[in-house]
């Protein structure tokens, strides 16, 4: 009978510590929402992969925050994408625009707990047509 509630409660912190280490240690992406807009610049394929590459890094760095939205606007990456691929010296830069809620500890260093951050910025750039590589990230 003791072994038998011993294992009900190891196995209960088990999925306890889980839980948690899923929730606070990896950002989610799981709730994502993609909007990409007209583009005549890029295939939607092309920025599909740089929102990939976005929810990845997202889910491995932002610890305990939660992505929302993950937004390709061209008028207004176009904005700002010749001065990043310049600074970058590559030949196209990709401005992607998010949203995210931050967890009540906040683990993700330097965020206000339990906010929402909108408009954070993700500044790709790629050269010859190769594969995007993910440069830098927040307000702009």
């Amino acid at each position: 009978m003791k072994k038998t509630i011993l294992s009900g409660v190891l196995a209960f912190l088990t999925i306890t510590v889980i839980f948690l280490t899923v929730r606070y240690c990896f950002g989610n992406t799981a709730f994502a929402q993609r909007q990409i807009g007209k583009s005549e610049r890029f295939s939607r394929e092309e920025i599909q992969d740089a929102m990939d590459m976005v929810e990845n890094t997202f889910a491995r760095k932002f610890s305990g925050c939660t992505l929302l939205q993950l937004t390709y606007d061209e008028s207004y990456s176009e904005k700002y994408a010749p001065e990043w691929a310049e600074n970058y010296e590559a030949q196209e830069a990709l401005v992607l625009l998010s949203s995210f809620t931050t967890g009540p500890s906040s683990v993700a260093g330097g965020f206000n707990p339990n906010d929402l951050y909108t408009r954070w910025q993700w500044i790709l750039t790629r050269s010859d047509g190769g594969a995007w590589e993910l440069r830098t990230w927040g307000y702009g």
